[in-house]
């Protein structure tokens, strides 16, 4: 958020090439830099149908996505 300048609860757009959510409330928490964390199952509209080919790792554990203010 500090690197976004995103203030703690603006509006943002959490987007992919799967899904897009409007109207997201930012709310600082402790995780890493350049992660976020949202919840299931309201999230699934960003998740993708598919796993890794090799690992059969399920898309949900890494899924990329753009943060966009309102």
């Amino acid at each position: 958020m500090t690197a976004l300048v995103l203030p703690e609860n603006d509006q943002v757009t959490v987007k992919n090439t799967t899904g897009t959510m409007i109207g997201q409330k930012a709310v600082a928490y402790p995780i890493k830099e350049g992660k976020i964390m949202m919840y299931y199952p309201d999230s699934n509209i960003l998740v993708p149908r598919n796993s890794d080919p090799q690992s059969k790792t399920p898309s949900f554990i890494s899924i990329e996505v753009i943060l966009e203010k309102e």
